[in-house]
């Protein structure tokens, strides 16, 4: 009776670890495109900005920022999202952390030199490196502990866009 009962307790757990693991997997996806890159937008990465008359999502605040500086004065707001809460920041009110060891939207593809019959690795990418926005300090600072990467306020996220 006793394993029965831990066997049926242990199933259970089993259930909901499993179940939780599917559900964090399938809420980290959206089916946004972001609409400067056309890459997938990560759920904990969107970068909203608001134009005259309409939005649109990019898939990072780094790509959102590329945006801006191409198309100076159409942009009229811009929204980060809170990495830990998704929640819709200002972006100028958001602290930022730039680089440490994961990179959410980016890719590299290979490069092939035909007449040398070799490859390379793409140098450049738009979302590198990576720029992730909080909507407080100690969230920044949480993530720069687990994955590095130094801390920046819009300003300075903005100037280092610029320079890249």
């Amino acid at each position: 009776m006793v394993r029965r009962l831990i066997f049926s307790a242990s199933m259970l757990v089993l259930a909901v670890l499993v179940g939780t693991v599917i559900f964090r997997r399938e809420a980290a996806r959206t089916n946004q495109i972001c609409e400067v890159c056309q890459r997938p937008v990560h759920a904990g990465m969107g970068y909203r900005l608001v134009l005259a008359k309409a939005s649109e999502t990019a898939c990072c605040p780094r790509c959102g920022i590329h945006y801006d500086l191409n198309h100076p004065g159409i942009v009229h707001a811009a929204f980060a999202k809170d990495f830990y809460t998704r929640a819709e920041i200002p972006a100028e009110k958001a602290y930022y952390v730039e680089g440490g060891n994961e990179v959410y939207c980016a890719h590299v593809k290979p490069l092939e030199r035909k007449e040398l019959e070799s490859s390379a690795e793409l140098a450049y990418d738009r979302c590198t490196p990576a720029l992730i926005a909080f909507a407080t300090e100690d969230g920044a600072n949480k993530y720069r502990a687990e994955r590095g990467g130094r801390l920046l306020n819009y300003a300075e996220a903005w100037e280092s866009v610029r320079e890249r």
